[in-house]
């Protein structure tokens, strides 16, 4: 069945369901008014009943009330139990002396209902306290359930793959597999009444006999109400004339789902075949004559330009990610790569050293140490490759904690260059301004770009400048190095990159930028660089206070 058949069969089905919806409703209007007595709530369901109506069954005098005998009866016969408390939350009236209400919190929303009466009173329902107790002992496992259950002579089921299966109890297994889902449960109409409950991965059933079972069906009879035979002729009349007016209406639904069906399926079917080319990886956008005209909707399908512009936005979006995926992939697996001969070249140092000193060889002291330098060198080294993977994976994650604190620029700026100890970095202006970071992850940020100038060149200075830009704290890093080519410059934020030259000894993991960036970010700030022949500048700008 092709998409236009669908959706004008949709669309009739959906106009007949709300058409014959409106039809039984009026057909059981008159059904009910010609042949039912005034037939009281309390044989439904005492829950619809609203506040007014239950007010008019209350007598009350202060704190005196007097149910009418309807509704005590319908109690009584439910096992239920009725409460009024008055404005102070005392109870005034218990239909069942040895219940105790408990907070109405520890009940389920079905077990109970309440009104509210004049004078900030309230009645309270706790619908079938005997089969609703029994379930809360045995979904707590109390030791005196099962005695519960023999005293008010209860039966306990519980569901297999196709019937009930009893557990203990008096009642028949046929009998009420039969009759227990006939009815809906609290029906009078019933032989049953029941709760149910889910534990350890089953379904329990809690079934009480309905010693007072109503008669399923109403018995009408002429002699039993009083009606009127011409207005039953009017009605007469009115169901026949509605009901060609029903044929009528289902042949001009058949009419017009044809007459429209394909019109509004047409642009259908348009989209339904390029959301299969996008699924097959075809990412280009799909062109049909009948639904565009010189490159836009035509004027009848304008309704589904919405869905045409987020589905061609879609199949952009997947292009480019497909592009960007595949950049990625290639870039993730140089970067492997690298990190793979970053990694084996120290390691390989530090076991052919390790190996020549534990050899027994005798070795002066001086080259003992030498020895142990290049192995301590690499160990840091090795270590640092492995805080830039910790650290992307904690930002990704939100696994990091940030602490900001209110700190002088200068005087972290001065703490951070006579930490890092290379005579080659000076802080060449001094701005005293106040910035809230969190000094450690500054550190990180600060560590990164200053050693990346130091490994990068040789004979290469360093400065530190800050200054202020409007609102905001800047901090310059600048060197006199050999800069950084133009076609990773675009490029050294981005994890994973590493520059051409990648075998040159300490290149970096290709992570460090992107996670000083990242770090920047999270404070509020910018990262920018610009480099030439000259040499390269980094400027992170922060908010200042």
């Amino acid at each position: 069945m092709n998409i236009s058949n669908k959706f004008m069969m949709r669309f009739i089905r959906y106009f007949l369901l709300f058409y014959f919806s409106i039809t039984f409703m009026i057909c059981a209007f008159f059904v009910y008014f010609l042949f039912t007595t005034e037939l009281d709530f309390f044989e439904q369901d005492l829950q619809s009943v609203d506040s007014i109506t239950m007010s008019e069954y209350m007598q009350v005098n202060g704190d005196k009330v007097k149910p009418a005998n309807k509704l005590i009866n319908f109690v009584k016969q439910t096992d239920g139990v009725l409460i009024v408390m008055n404005k102070a939350h005392q109870v005034i009236y218990n239909s069942d002396k040895q219940f105790q209400l408990k907070p109405l919190n520890t009940y389920r929303s079905d077990e109970f209902s309440t009104w509210a009466l004049a004078d900030g009173k309230q009645v309270i329902y706790i619908q079938n306290s005997v089969l609703n107790e029994a379930r809360r002992q045995l979904e707590h496992d109390e030791s005196h359930a099962q005695d519960y259950l023999n005293q008010h002579h209860l039966s306990l089921f519980v569901a297999d793959k196709t019937n009930l299966k009893k557990l203990s109890g008096e009642f028949d297994e046929d009998v009420v597999n039969n009759a227990i889902f006939e009815h809906k449960n609290h029906d009078n109409f019933q032989q049953y009444f029941f709760v149910t409950f889910y534990k350890d991965g089953k379904n329990y059933y809690v079934i009480q006999k309905n010693n007072q079972p109503e008669d399923t069906k109403a018995i009408f009879a002429e002699n039993s109400y009083l009606y009127d035979k011409d207005f039953m002729s009017v009605v007469k009349n009115f169901l026949i004339w509605y009901g060609w007016l029903n044929l009528f209406v289902l042949a001009a639904i058949l009419l017009l789902s044809f007459l429209i069906g394909n019109r509004l399926a047409q642009p259908l079917r348009h989209y339904s075949r390029w959301v299969e080319h996008l699924a097959k990886g075809d990412y280009a956008v799909l062109n049909n004559d009948k639904v565009y005209k010189n490159g836009r909707l035509r004027r009848k399908y304008r309704m589904y330009s919405s869905i045409d512009d987020a589905i061609a936005k879609l199949t952009g979006k997947l292009a480019d990610d497909k592009d960007y995926q595949s950049k990625m992939n290639v870039q993730r697996e140089n970067w492997v790569r690298g990190i793979t001969h970053d990694l084996k070249t120290p390691l390989s140092s530090i076991y052919g050293y390790a190996k020549l000193l534990n050899s027994g060889m005798p070795l002066e002291a001086a080259e003992k140490k030498k020895f142990m330098a290049i192995i301590e060198d690499k160990a840091l080294y090795i270590d640092q490759l492995l805080k830039d993977l910790n650290m992307v994976y904690q930002l990704k994650s939100d696994g990091i904690q940030f602490h900001t604190e209110e700190t002088c620029l200068k005087s972290y700026i001065e703490s951070f260059v006579a930490q890092y100890g290379n005579k080659g970095l000076s802080y060449v202006h001094q701005e005293n301004a106040t910035i809230h970071i969190d000094a450690s992850r500054m550190d990180r940020v600060l560590t990164n770009i200053v050693s990346n100038s130091f490994t990068h060149n040789l004979n290469v200075e360093v400065w530190i400048n800050t200054y202020m830009n409007g609102h905001n704290a800047v901090i310059e890093i600048a060197d006199n190095g050999q800069g950084i080519p133009q076609e990773d410059l675009e490029h050294i934020f981005e994890q994973f990159y590493r520059g051409k030259k990648t075998n040159e000894h300490h290149n970096g993991s290709g992570l460090g930028l992107s996670v000083a960036k990242e770090i920047v970010e999270l404070h509020d700030g910018t990262i920018d660089v610009v480099s030439s022949e000259a040499g390269t500048k980094f400027l992170i700008t922060l908010p200042a206070k």
